[in-house]
């Protein structure tokens, strides 16, 4: 007797999770990052020693979340998800692109060049940033 498997897309979802699961991959962070937040003193200063940091308001102000280490991230879901739609500022001291998405690792994006700063983002990508890709867009 022949057994027919239907393969439905939760099927194929599923099996694909199980598989990054088994190799350690992640949409997360991995653990050569590590995160801080605290508030942003309007000078770039407060990102010194931290390789990308965004901040909640213009000019470095308000909350600021600092990463350290290249490594993609998504906010939706995370401890950090008051971050979530909430990045006017953002600095990137690492010698690698970064590419900012408004959803998880898609829709509207923006990037940043190596060892740039970025006092205000653009108003289409003002309070929209999601996720971001260490690479280009």
């Amino acid at each position: 007797m022949r057994t027919t498997f239907k393969w439905t897309l939760s099927t194929i979802i599923a099996v694909m999770a199980m598989i990054a699961l088994s190799l350690g991959l992640s949409t997360q962070a991995s653990a050569s990052s590590s995160f801080g937040t605290g508030t942003g003193n309007g000078s770039t200063s407060a990102c010194a020693s931290w390789t990308m940091c965004i901040f909640s308001d213009n000019g470095y102000k308000g909350s600021v979340l600092k990463q350290f280490g290249d490594d993609s991230y998504s906010l939706s879901g995370t401890e950090y998800s008051r971050f979530n739609d909430k990045t006017s500022a953002l600095i990137n001291n690492s010698y690698s692109y970064y590419c900012f998405f408004e959803n998880l690792f898609s829709g509207l994006t923006f990037q940043i060049n190596p060892r740039t700063t970025v006092p205000s983002v653009n108003s289409w990508i003002n309070d929209r940033i999601t996720s971001w890709l260490v690479g280009t867009c």
